[in-house]
């Protein structure tokens, strides 16, 4: 369970650097974007078929 446990204390820590940067830095958002569109074409297309 510790491990468990440790493991999501550090997701926590990057997704709240991660947060923080992406207020601040106009870079950080757009990479953050362009990472999240790549990933994600297949499930946008799949649903707009679907629509």
């Amino acid at each position: 369970m510790d491990l468990i446990r440790d493991v999501a204390a550090v997701v926590g820590c990057i997704s709240s650097v991660l947060a923080l940067l992406s207020i601040f830095s106009e870079k950080v958002q757009s990479f953050i974007k362009k990472f999240f569109t790549k990933h994600t074409k297949e499930i946008v297309e799949i649903d707009a078929k679907q629509n």
